[in-house]
């Protein structure tokens, strides 16, 4: 999970995520400096999600344009 760099430091030295039955997931956190505070960019083998603002605002507008 790729944070801008203060967002990653406001969770903590270890911020631990858990899955369906508390399982704990395993998790890198990475601080980048190009994603805007309140964004993420989370990989996986399967996908890429793009949470950064823009993205959001732009996948918003679409669909209230498109609606």
């Amino acid at each position: 999970i790729r944070l801008n760099p203060a967002d990653l430091a406001a969770l903590g030295s270890d911020p631990d995520l858990y899955g369906a039955g508390g399982r704990r997931l395993e998790v890198h956190w990475v601080a980048e400096p190009s994603i805007e505070r309140g964004g993420y960019m989370i990989e996986t083998p399967q996908r890429v999600i793009d949470g950064e603002l823009d993205a959001a605002l732009k996948t918003l507008y679409e669909r209230l344009r498109d609606g």
